[in-house]
């Protein structure tokens, strides 16, 4: 490049020096490691936090510190993001530490959620902290019904239903006209009676009423509708009718029950 009379360069031989005699080094933080060769100054005045920055706008394209973001680099990123590392231009986190959800990682996952905490994007349980609790932030409480009181995250029993109760989250109670047995419930886990039915009832449930049954209903009914019609109190006559007209469909009903 050659030099003056009194020893001056001319020019640097590249633009990671400059000065009178080109024998000082550029600062490193400037972009590429290029400066003025005369004064030393980086070029786009590019901030010191920034390891890359644009040649047209002199904003960062990468921050030396991965905890910075901004154009600058001049922001720190959320505590909440993992080792606090975060995207330099949107400010996201890139994982959230355990207990944290959302873009920012600036959500606290559910009280009822385990150690292990819950997902990043929606804030839903990994796991419940405990076998009693359900749902998508493991905020509701299983059945009173179900044994033990535990059940699955869908709010299903599982591991079976307290004495008489039956149904995926044990809501449903046996019938009452399941003939009781001496040891456990009546029914099985259908609502199905284990040892059949009371007098006057039918079939796997016990809820369909036989023809005694159903004309013991009919009959009660039939006492109430003649009271309301004739507005008396005490029908002897009535009742006398309606006695022996039971003693004949009783043996009736027994030619088929």
């Amino acid at each position: 490049m050659g030099c003056h009379r009194n020893g001056t360069c001319y020019n640097c031989a590249n633009t990671y020096v400059y000065g009178l005699n080109c024998n000082i080094q550029c600062s490193s933080l400037c972009q590429y490691g290029t400066c003025d060769r005369w004064s030393g100054e980086c070029p786009l005045n590019c901030s010191s936090r920034c390891e890359l920055c644009d040649s047209s706008t002199g904003n960062c394209t990468k921050c030396r510190q991965n905890n910075n973001y901004g154009n600058a680099c001049q922001y720190y990123c959320n505590t909440g993001c993992f080792d606090q590392n975060c995207n330099h231009t949107t400010e996201e986190c890139l994982l959230c530490i355990v207990g944290h959800w959302g873009p920012f990682c600036n959500y606290s996952c559910s009280s009822g959620c385990s150690s292990r905490g819950c997902h990043q994007e929606s804030g839903k349980c990994i796991e419940c902290k405990s076998l009693t609790l359900y749902g998508d932030l493991c905020e509701k409480s299983c059945n009173n019904n179900c044994k033990d009181l535990q059940c699955n995250r869908n709010g299903n029993c599982t591991s079976g239903c307290v004495t008489n109760q039956y149904g995926s989250n044990c809501q449903l109670k046996c019938s009452e006209t399941c003939k009781a047995t001496t040891i456990g419930s009546w029914c099985d886990d259908l609502g199905r009676c284990l040892e059949g039915c009371v007098q006057g009832y039918t079939g796997e449930n016990c809820k369909t009423g036989t023809c005694l049954q159903d004309f013991k209903v009919f009959l009660r009914w039939s006492i109430v509708v003649i009271k309301a019609v004739t507005k008396f109190n005490e029908l002897v006559w009535t009742h006398f009718s309606l006695r022996l007209y039971t003693h004949k469909v009783f043996a009736f009903c027994h030619l088929f029950d």
